[in-house]
C-alpha cells in the first residue's frame, strides 16, 4: 500500500532541521541587513552637501556687499534672489532660515534644547551658529577665521518624543539617535562626532554594526577631532 503524507516523527525531524538551519543562518543574515540610521545619516548628509552647494553657489543668495574680504557664510547681506523682501534671509540666522527653506523643514510641534524644526520624516532639526575649529586638533583645506561662521547642525532620528536624545559617547551612548554634522564658512560639510564619522566612513558597509562602533570607540579613545581629517 502506497503511504500518503509524512509521519508525526518525520515532521518533527525536518522542522528539528529547519530550526537549526534558521538558527545558523540568523548572524549571517542579521549582517546583510542594512543599517537604518545608518543609511538615513549618510542620506541626511547628501542632503546637507547638495542644500549647502546649491545655497553657497549662488551669488544672488551668498554675496558680499562693498566687502572683498568676506566670502561664503560670512556674507550675511540679504538674500536677493526670491527674497528680496524677507529679511530672515539676512544677518546671523541666514544660512539656517535658508537650509530650512531649501530642505522643506517645518517649525516643530514641540520645539525643545535649539530643535526648532522638523522634516516629514519625523527628523528634528538644530542649527547652532558660530562653533569654533581649534588650529591644533583640526586639519582643514579652506582658512580658519577668527570669527567663525561655521554651523553645526544636529538632527534627531526619531525626534524628540523618543529616547535616548543623545549622540555617541554621550552618557556612554552607544545607539545614538542623534548625530551632527559640522557646515564650514566655505560649504565643506563634515562629521562633528564619532558614530556620524564612523558612519560616513564605512558607508558601503551598510550592516556591519560592530564595525561601526568600534570606529566610533576609536575617535573618542583619541580624543581630537583631527582623525577627522578625512572628511574635509
Amino acid at each position: 500500500m502506497k503511504k500518503n503524507g509524512f509521519t508525526l516523527s518525520e515532521l518533527i525531524i525536518t522542522l528539528t532541521i529547519i530550526g537549526v538551519a534558521s538558527a545558523l543562518m540568523a548572524p549571517s543574515i542579521t549582517k546583510l541587513m542594512p543599517d537604518k540610521n545608518k543609511v538615513k545619516v549618510n542620506n541626511l548628509h547628501a542632503k546637507i552637501v547638495a542644500a549647502t552647494a546649491a545655497l553657497i553657489d549662488d551669488d544672488s543668495i551668498y554675496w558680499c556687499r562693498d566687502n572683498e574680504k568676506e566670502e561664503g557664510l560670512s556674507c550675511e547681506g540679504q538674500a536677493l534672489k526670491n527674497f528680496s523682501n524677507n529679511n530672515i534671509y539676512s544677518g546671523e540666522t541666514k544660512y539656517e532660515n535658508l537650509m530650512v527653506y531649501q530642505l522643506g523643514l517645518e517649525p516643530a510641534s514641540s520645539p525643545d534644547g535649539g530643535f526648532n524644526w522638523e522634516s516629514p520624516d519625523g527628523v528634528a532639526w538644530r542649527f547652532e551658529r558660530g562653533w569654533t575649529i581649534n588650529n591644533n586638533t583640526f586639519r582643514k583645506t579652506e582658512p580658519i577665521m577668527a570669527n567663525t561662521r561655521a554651523y553645526r547642525i544636529t538632527v534627531d532620528l526619531d525626534g524628540l518624543a523618543k529616547g535616548p536624545n543623545r549622540i555617541f559617547g554621550q552618557s556612554n551612548e552607544q545607539k545614538p539617535d542623534r548625530f551632527r554634522f559640522r557646515v564650514g564658512n566655505y560649504g565643506s560639510v563634515i562629521p562633528d562626532d564619532a558614530m556620524t564619522a564612523a558612519y560616513l566612513r564605512n558607508s558601503f558597509k551598510s550592516a556591519d554594526k560592530r564595525n561601526d562602533r568600534q570606529v566610533a570607540n576609536d575617535f573618542l579613545d583619541r580624543s581630537s577631532l583631527r582623525h577627522y581629517k578625512d572628511f574635509n
